[in-house]
């Protein structure tokens, strides 16, 4: 949850603030002052190919917003091995795959209000009212 929050604060601020650079002087933990290696899409940061390069507070920022498409493209490359190692050496951060809102629907709901003799109009016009008067009696 909190990596999609990280990636979505991102995409704003590189939405609304895109030809604006960090000031990475003041700010140095700006994760915008990670940077990335275009090859990849964004998807590794520039220092991952050296493998005991500490990660800066900016970069473990970045990292987590890397997002789920580039951890199961890259999960495997050593320089993402790198990465999770000097960004994430506790294994908190966790890529999950976007969750779907969808539903299919199978038309079971049909199938069992058709079966229900509730929903007819005979039960409503004849046996409702049959109870209600047995109910009240």
């Amino acid at each position: 949850m909190a990596s999609m929050l990280i990636a979505a604060l991102f995409c704003v601020v590189a939405a609304v603030g895109s030809s604006q650079a960090p000031d990475c002087i003041s700010e140095p933990d700006n994760m915008l002052c990670c940077v990335l290696e275009p090859e990849t899409g964004g998807c590794l940061l520039q220092f991952s190919e050296l493998p005991y390069k500490p990660c800066s507070p900016a970069c473990m920022k970045r990292y987590q917003s890397l997002g789920y498409e580039c951890y199961k493209k890259y999960k495997v490359h050593a320089w993402w091995e790198n990465m999770e190692r000097q960004c994430d050496p506790q294994g908190r951060v966790e890529f999950k795959p976007p969750t779907t809102s969808y539903v299919p629907s199978y038309g079971a709901a049909k199938a069992i209000s058709a079966a229900c003799p509730c929903t007819s109009s005979r039960f409503v016009l004849v046996l409702l009212p049959g109870l209600l008067f047995a109910a009240l009696s």
